[in-house]
């Protein structure tokens, strides 16, 4: 009977190390996991923000305000992947590359539009104050109205 004890001696510390390493797989995992959602919440922000900034500037042209959106992407570490204008909105796409082994499963991206709510006309414009000064004085937008 003292020989079947013995064969026993150390199990524990063979599951005890098991379930350790079992752990600490789950948090390696988990941690990895949270940096990918990191890095698609940081895409998914730059998109909607170099949007926002084409939108601002859409009035002084395509390139004008795809270069404004190229700047905060650069900004925020995301390559702009594309930038459109199609009327007053401002179409932009954006991608990142995450750190690690991560970048071998997928690249996150995003896209983003910016625009005005309903159908506008430009009455008003004075370019100048746009392309120098970086503000829009001048312009009044107005709704179209529907044909019936």
């Amino acid at each position: 009977m003292i020989g079947d004890v013995d064969d026993d001696r150390g199990m524990a510390t063979v599951w005890a190390a098991g379930a350790i390493a079992v752990l600490v797989s789950m948090t390696v995992f988990g941690l990895h996991l949270g940096e990918a959602m990191v890095v698609r919440h940081q895409v998914e922000s730059a998109a909607d923000l170099a949007a926002l900034a084409g939108a601002a500037t859409v009035v002084a042209g395509e390139q004008y305000a795809c270069t404004q959106a190229r700047q905060v992407t650069d900004r925020m570490r995301v390559q702009l992947t594309s930038c459109r204008i199609r009327g007053w909105t401002v179409l932009v796409e954006a991608t990142a590359q995450p750190p690690g082994w991560l970048a071998a499963l997928a690249t996150p991206t995003a896209q983003a539009r910016a625009g005005p709510a309903v159908g506008v006309s430009r009455r008003e414009l004075d370019s100048t104050d746009v392309l120098l000064d970086k503000k829009v004085r001048a312009v009044e937008f107005t709704t179209r109205r529907s044909r019936r």
